[in-house]
This record gives structure tokens, C-alpha cells and sequence, in this order.
């Protein structure tokens, strides 16, 4: 998968040679990403906060793209988030090349002075109930 451990403020993983062939967002019903923020150890009061959206393609897989699907709840209180695949209430379906983790300050207007890095530890494509699988 490449590499996981990031201290810039945006960063991408592609999984895309990963992914079986038959793969599509129609199949699941959420993204669930566990991860590790870690800020500089004279913080007090944490300024850092961030999103991660998952990428259809290879051209939104930039950093800061909202790609297909989002979540905007990197905190420093917790260690994962779910990104849910609907859009509008609509089923996504179709491809994903990876995901666009972003982080940034509290104004979402610079980088976030107490951010020192992120490791993502787990990506998982969470089945949507009663979920069968086409043979190709």
C-alpha cells in the first residue's frame, strides 16, 4: 500500500493494485480509517483537524479532493472515522484508487501550528448488508 506515516498536510495512499477486479463502491455500505495522530508535545490546546475523502480516480487522488466521499473528522480525540458511501442520499457506485488525507488548522485556512504527524493503521471496506458479489 506504500506508505502510511505522513508529516505534510496533505498526503494520498492508492490501494488501486490491491483491489480485486470485480471491486465496486456498490458492494459497501462505509470506509472505516483507523489512524494515529500525533502532535508536538508542548501542545495544550490542539489546533489540528482534517478530512479524508476517497478518490474514484488517479486525477482526484491530489491531497485535498473530496473525491467521491468524505469525512472531515480527523481530531485529536479520536483514532478513526467512517467515510459513508452515499452521496445525496444516492448509493455510490463504481471505482476508488485511494484515499486524500488532508489536515489543516481550525479555520481551515493554514497548516495547523501543533501537527506533527499521521499514520494511517487500517483501511476497511465495510459490506453493505446482504451483499453478494458478481462472478466475472
Amino acid at each position: 500500500m506504500g506508505e502510511t506515516n505522513f508529516t505534510d498536510i496533505q498526503n494520498v495512499i492508492n490501494f488501486s493494485d490491491l483491489l480485486p477486479e470485480w471491486f465496486d463502491l456498490k458492494y459497501f455500505e462505509e470506509v472505516e480509517v483507523g489512524y494515529e495522530l500525533i502532535l508536538k508535545a508542548d501542545s495544550t490546546q490542539p489546533d489540528t483537524k482534517g478530512k479524508i475523502a476517497l478518490a474514484a480516480d488517479t486525477e482526484t487522488l491530489n491531497g485535498w479532493s473530496g473525491g467521491v466521499a468524505e469525512s472531515f473528522n480527523i481530531s485529536p480525540d479520536s483514532n478513526r472515522l467512517t467515510i459513508f458511501l452515499y452521496k445525496d442520499e444516492e448509493k455510490l457506485e463504481g471505482p476508488a484508487v485511494g484515499i486524500n488525507i488532508q489536515l489543516s488548522n481550525e479555520s481551515w485556512n493554514g497548516t495547523p501550528e501543533t501537527f506533527e504527524s499521521i499514520k494511517i493503521t487500517s483501511i476497511k471496506f465495510v459490506a453493505k448488508e446482504d451483499a453478494t458479489y458478481e462472478a466475472k
